[in-house]
């Protein structure tokens, strides 16, 4: 679905775990092929960052990984 090599995932493993956040552009085909404009992408989070900067003006009631579709984490917020 990401269309990423087992060395682009490991890149981004890395990455995460150093910068708690990457976002990986779409190229103009895959933009194009979703009919986005350009600045749309994937966003890798460290949980740990979540929980923090979320935290901060929501409760996490709940945390669910891949929790939608198997590969994407979903968060239950209730404002502060």
């Amino acid at each position: 679905m990401f269309n990423l090599s087992s060395d682009a995932v490991d890149d981004i493993r890395r990455r995460v775990a150093a910068e708690e956040y990457v976002f990986i552009a779409y190229n103009e085909a895959m933009a194009a092929m979703a009919n986005l404009t350009m600045g749309y992408g994937s966003t890798f989070i460290a949980r740990e960052r979540a929980h923090k900067t979320w935290g901060e003006f929501f409760v996490i009631a709940e945390h669910i990984p891949a929790g939608l579709r198997g590969w994407q984490d979903v968060f239950v917020l209730i404002r502060r």
